[in-house]
C-alpha cells in the first residue's frame, strides 16, 4: 500500500494527474486489508461515501452561487483523480476518523504546498491526492496509535 501511495504522490506532484489504474489498484489493496483484519464494513462505506458527496454537492453550490451560474467544480477546482482518492482510502476508516483525515489531510496539504511552493517556485493547483498520498503514509510510517485513526496498523504495514 505504501508504494501506490508513492507512486500516487510522486506522479501527482510531478504531472498534476494520477493514472487510474493506481488509484483502482490502491482501492482493491486497501479493501483487501480491511477485510482481511476483520474491519470492512458496508454500512460505514455508504456513510463515508455519503459525507464524500456531501462536500462535492456544497462545493458545486459554493461556486455556482459565487460565479452567479453553474460551475462544475471538478476538473476545475478539483480534480477527477482526487475525488478517486477519497473514495479509495474509504474502507481504512470509519466515518468520525474519516472525516478526521478529510479535514487534517487538507489542512497539512495547504500548508505542504505553500512550503513546496518556497522551494520549488511553482505556481498552480495544489497536487491534493498526493499530499493526502504523502499525508497517509505518514500517519502508517509514524504508526500513531492515539486512537484517532482505526487502522490495524500491523495487517496495514505487512
Amino acid at each position: 500500500m505504501i508504494i501506490l501511495l508513492l507512486f500516487i504522490f510522486y506522479q501527482d506532484v510531478k504531472m498534476r494527474l494520477v493514472n487510474v489504474f493506481y488509484l483502482i489498484a490502491l482501492f482493491v489493496v486497501v479493501c483487501l486489508v480491511s477485510i482481511g483484519a476483520n474491519i470492512f464494513d458496508f454500512h460505514n462505506l455508504v456513510k463515508v461515501f455519503l459525507f464524500v458527496l456531501i462536500n462535492i454537492i456544497v462545493l458545486i453550490i459554493y461556486y455556482s452561487f459565487k460565479y452567479k451560474t453553474f460551475v462544475n467544480p471538478i476538473n476545475n477546482f478539483l480534480g477527477v483523480g482526487d475525488i478517486l482518492f477519497f473514495i479509495a482510502v474509504m474502507p481504512l476508516f470509519n466515518l468520525l476518523n474519516y472525516m478526521l483525515y478529510f479535514i487534517t489531510g487538507l489542512i497539512f496539504s495547504l500548508v505542504f504546498y505553500f512550503v513546496y511552493r518556497l522551494f520549488f517556485k511553482k505556481n498552480g493547483t495544489i497536487p491534493l491526492a498526493g499530499f493526502l498520498s504523502l499525508y497517509l503514509i505518514i500517519i502508517l510510517l509514524f504508526n500513531w496509535e492515539l486512537n484517532q485513526y482505526n487502522f490495524l496498523w500491523k495487517q496495514i504495514l505487512i
